[in-house]
């Protein structure tokens, strides 16, 4: 079986004040070095983003999967079951 990786990144931050996505990690964007890292354990690393965030350049170049509708949990958000299966390394939830 194929494995995939995802990254969540479409949280809305709200304790934080802030994207954590967007954070800087020793003088890398959180969320490539993370896509960056999973990508080298299990390829390809898809990025969970909210609509908003797949125009931001910070995101330019990483494998996304925008959400389809706001305020919905990451996963919950991949309404194509090929899509989901893609994200979620080949599985999918109960009754997709």
């Amino acid at each position: 079986m194929l494995l995939q990786s995802l990254v969540l990144a479409g949280g809305l931050s709200t304790r934080m004040g802030r994207d954590k996505a967007l954070l800087i990690y020793n003088g890398e964007l959180q969320v490539r070095r993370v896509a960056s890292m999973l990508d080298r354990l299990a390829p390809p690393a898809y990025v969970s983003v909210r609509s908003v965030q797949a125009a931001d350049p910070a995101f330019e170049g990483l494998p996304l999967l925008p959400d389809q509708e706001e305020g919905i949990e990451e996963l919950a958000n991949i309404n194509d079951p090929e899509e989901y299966r893609k994200a979620a390394g080949g599985f999918l939830p109960p009754g997709a």
